[in-house]
């Protein structure tokens, strides 16, 4: 692949010019491109083993301590995710995104409609989130939920956290994992999960804040057979929002999370319908 291939990511993908940036791009989005001229991803469920068997050799994580919990989250590093996709020798890996999203990944914006929706960057609601489940729960006053879904989840950083306290506790979970773009899920959100479950089986004080962690296919078997043994189902799930998308969310979680998902008013309805929907299939 061309040395030229290039993302508009800062070392740190957390970071306050780059929210006002966003908010500073994303407020003309509404005026500049209409509903009607965005096109949409249909809804698709991946094979969670299929995008685990095609994790790479090693990962480069730094770890998130939430403010005030003592909770802790891997992710992978942005470099690290960067460095991979600019050594594939085919991008059509993911055979349902188009032209348009190797475009866009190619490209300066963080955010391009109906093409590319910011999952490979990590928004900073997103601790905020992590935190109040991780202080909710903690405290009692929210019970551990055993269905989950979060819609534009990327980094999944407050799932990530739900699906460490599952493997650590015992909980049983099922989690749906929502981003717009397939290739998200592959490179952010599957390793991401990879990491939480390392995590959970580091022993007391032997988890490194930031560094590299092998990933061999025996790794892989384990993770996949861990998640089965614990009774942790995930649903990986790529496609813009709407009705079409509530075919995949039944039975309905009982609890829904978004967090910076909604930036322009284009997307407000889409989103109501999958929340609204939601309630309906579960009673709420």
């Amino acid at each position: 692949m061309s040395s030229t291939f290039n993302f508009n990511f800062a070392d740190e993908d957390i970071d306050i010019d780059e929210n006002e940036q966003l908010a500073s791009v994303t407020s003309s989005l509404s005026i500049a491109c209409p509903a009607s001229t965005v096109p949409s991803l249909t809804p698709q469920v991946h094979d969670l083993t299929g995008f685990v068997a095609r994790l790479p050799h090693k990962l480069n994580y730094s770890t998130l301590n939430i403010p005030d919990t003592d909770a802790q989250i891997p992710k992978r590093e942005l470099w690290d995710i960067k460095l991979q996709l600019m050594h594939e020798e085919d991008m059509d890996d993911v055979k349902e995104e188009d032209e348009r999203t190797k475009e866009a990944l190619n490209g300066v914006d963080d955010v391009i409609p109906g093409v590319y929706e910011g999952g490979f960057k990590t928004w900073e609601c997103s601790i905020d989130l992590s935190r109040y489940l991780s202080t909710e729960i903690s405290a009692g006053t929210l019970t551990f939920p055993a269905r989950v879904a979060e819609l534009g989840c990327g980094s999944a950083l407050p799932s990530m956290h739900l699906l460490h306290q599952a493997l650590v506790k015992g909980h049983s979970l099922s989690l749906t994992l929502q981003d717009y773009n397939a290739s998200v899920l592959q490179h952010v959100t599957v390793p991401n999960m990879y990491l939480a479950w390392a995590l959970s089986r580091a022993e007391e004080g032997g988890w490194e804040d930031e560094g590299e962690i092998d990933v061999t296919d025996e790794d892989k078997a384990a993770f996949l057979n861990d998640l089965e043994m614990k009774n942790v189902h995930i649903t990986l799930l790529s496609g813009g929002w709407g009705e079409e998308m509530l075919g995949y969310m039944n039975p309905a979680p009982s609890v829904l999370l978004a967090s910076e998902t909604i930036y322009s008013p284009n997307s407000l309805p889409a989103f109501t319908d999958v929340l609204n929907g939601c309630c309906l299939l579960g009673g709420y």
